[in-house]
């Protein structure tokens, strides 16, 4: 069997490709997109199609392949199984086309009412906003604040009065502090936003770029895999790592750690509907007087899970914001839309899996120029 990689700008050209070099018998073994570029802006530049195709150049039985033609409706009724590609190529324009007409006319609906409310010079850009899924509320903020500022003369000076009322309210960055004294760092935040990856990416960059002397520990006892992972990431840069059943066990691993001068603690993403997962978890953070708190939040999240999110960690009032897999989400409207909610400043954003390399400091300035379509991708 031949197994090839392709990539293309689209599905078609892709499985053009796969067509000429394959043949039509070719198979589909997995299908993805990605992009290519480094730093923050190749998440926003256009997606690739890859596929993974297959062709096996083993001969057929005649009469097996003649007994499954006579008997088993491979396409449906009027469609060869010679042409399955056209078939499955034109189904696909046919789903992205109804989709994309749908879209467009639910947009056009629900803010046609409020587009002449707006000046002329205005209105682009905040369908610009919509389009990156950020909130009316907060564009109505955004919106009022503009039309509080100078007068303009020109859509390019609202477009900056626009980035720089982005800029404020994102607020700058609080990234981790350091200093002479013992810090204790607690990352939180739901199953699945990346705890765990973001920590040995913050435990590898003060250990190999630091002096500072680093602990871990881990309460996510409850994924086997989280643990495994941990110990992975801490025999790699020879750090020593900690394993907590219960929150009263917390005091004891710190004191382990007492020559330590930075210690990160790793902890479950639990269900805080749940009136036990969510006194542990508040016990834990108590027990350990963590002096930096850091509430991880995929960028991915939809609106209403965001709002779930920052009411269950509302417990803590010291908090500091991760927005985790920027490389995954399509738009960046979620994080204007966490300011519906919380006023706690942003410290880091994640763009990938690899450690330590894809976590940068938050950049207001960078995320109100992608929003707004100034930014040189």
């Amino acid at each position: 069997m031949k197994v090839k990689r392709y990539i293309a700008s689209n599905t078609q050209e892709a499985v053009n490709k796969i067509k000429k070099e394959l043949g039509n018998n070719a198979i589909i073994l997995h299908t993805r997109k990605i992009r290519k570029g480094k730093g923050l802006f190749k998440y926003f530049t256009k997606p690739l199609v890859e596929i993974l195709a297959a062709s096996d150049d083993s001969p057929i039985d005649n009469n097996i392949a003649t007994k499954v033609s006579k008997d088993t409706p491979v396409w449906g009724s009027g469609v060869q199984p010679g042409n399955g590609w056209q078939y499955i190529s034109s189904l696909e324009k046919r789903v992205d086309s109804m989709s994309n007409t749908l879209n467009k006319l639910y947009n056009k609906i629900n803010h046609l009412r409020d587009d002449n409310k707006y000046p002329e010079g205005i209105q682009p850009l905040v369908e610009r906003l919509r389009e990156n899924e950020v909130s009316k509320e907060i564009i109505g903020q955004l919106v009022q604040r503009v039309l509080n500022g100078p007068a303009v003369e020109d859509n390019q000076a609202y477009q900056r009065l626009f980035e720089q009322a982005i800029v404020s309210m994102l607020g700058e960055a609080q990234p981790l502090s350091i200093n002479n004294e013992r810090k204790i760092i607690m990352l939180l935040g739901p199953t699945g936003v990346g705890k765990t990856t973001t920590l040995a990416k913050l435990a590898a960059i003060y250990s190999t770029q630091t002096s500072k002397k680093i602990g871990l520990i881990t309460a996510d006892t409850y994924r086997i895999a989280a643990v495994e992972q941990l110990k992975t990431y801490a025999e790699i840069l020879d750090l020593p790592l900690q394993i907590i059943y219960s929150p009263e066990e917390i005091g004891e691993a710190i004191n382990r750690h007492s020559n330590k001068d930075l210690i990160f603690i790793d902890t479950p993403g639990r269900n805080l509907r749940q009136k036990q997962q969510f006194d542990e978890l508040r016990q834990l953070v108590t027990l350990s007087k963590a002096g930096e708190i850091f509430l991880a939040i995929s960028a991915t999240t939809s609106f209403s899970t965001i709002s779930n999110i920052i009411e269950s960690y509302s417990f803590i009032s010291n908090y500091r914001i991760i927005l985790t897999k920027i490389d995954e989400c399509t738009s960046l409207g979620n994080v204007l839309n966490i300011r519906c909610f919380t006023d706690n400043p942003f410290a880091y954003v994640t763009t990938g899996q690899s450690v330590p390399d894809d976590i940068e400091v938050f950049q207001a300035g960078k995320i109100a120029q992608i929003l707004m379509g100034s930014s040189s991708v």
